[in-house]
């Protein structure tokens, strides 16, 4: 992970919380742009899914 900043030196926005700010973190070589709220919610819809997922399939 990195910050980034675009080729004019400003802010990119975050894909999930549209937050604008030097400290997003760049993934997938600047294709996917990320806050650190936006990454938390990332990580939370993800787990989300694979434990309802799971459980479902030991049923």
């Amino acid at each position: 992970m990195k910050k980034t900043l675009n080729k004019t030196n400003s802010v990119k926005k975050c894909l999930v919380t549209g937050e604008e700010s030097e400290n997003n973190f760049e993934f997938l070589n600047g294709k996917l742009i990320l806050s650190k709220e936006g990454v938390g919610q990332l990580i939370s819809e993800i787990e989300s899914k694979f434990l309802y997922k799971n459980k479902s399939e030991s049923y």
